[in-house]
């Protein structure tokens, strides 16, 4: 009989380890929504219609998060039944398999990651920031099409951005 309260002990931390971690997922989920109604609003402030395209790409950054809430709603819910079909019978077992013990630790550590605010927006400027480095670089390349004089003195000019980003760092 101990040993049936034991695996309904270890059962039990279980389930509420799985609902911490979706509690803060729910919680990140809100705090990505919030960036981006502020980034929303700072950039109607300073650019117009020209961070539309940031914005979109918070949008869809947003979306993608979300959609890995609902897979991980997925996931805990699915090993929350799992837990739930195990019997509790015979001496204690192992309640959490290895596997589960894993992706539990990898999704620790990416709600770690998450809920530094600081994180959060640096992956979002770093994501701007390639994308409109991408952008520059194929407006330099149609620049070289038509003007090979204007593309060596626009090329120049990156190598000594990139170059006072670099002494920066």
């Amino acid at each position: 009989m101990k040993q049936a309260e034991e695996q309904a002990e270890k059962e039990r931390k279980a389930k509420e380890e799985l609902k911490a971690n979706y509690e803060k997922l729910e919680k990140h989920s809100k705090s990505h929504e919030e960036l981006v109604e502020k980034l929303r609003k700072e950039s109607n402030k300073k650019e117009g219609a020209a961070d539309e395209k940031k914005v979109k790409q918070l949008q869809d950054s947003l979306s993608a998060q979300k959609t890995e809430i609902t897979k991980y709603k997925e996931r805990i819910k699915k090993l929350e039944e799992d837990l739930k079909k195990k019997p509790a019978e015979g001496p204690p077992k192992e309640v959490i398999p290895e596997s589960v013990k894993k992706e539990l630790a990898d999704l620790r550590a990416k709600v770690k990651i998450q809920d530094n605010g600081a994180a959060v927006k640096f992956s979002v400027v770093f994501d701007s920031l390639v994308s409109n480095f991408k952008e520059l670089l194929s407006t330099l390349d149609g620049v070289k099409k038509t003007d090979p004089e204007l593309y060596q003195k626009f090329k120049g000019a990156i190598k000594g951005l990139l170059s006072k980003m670099s002494e920066r760092l």
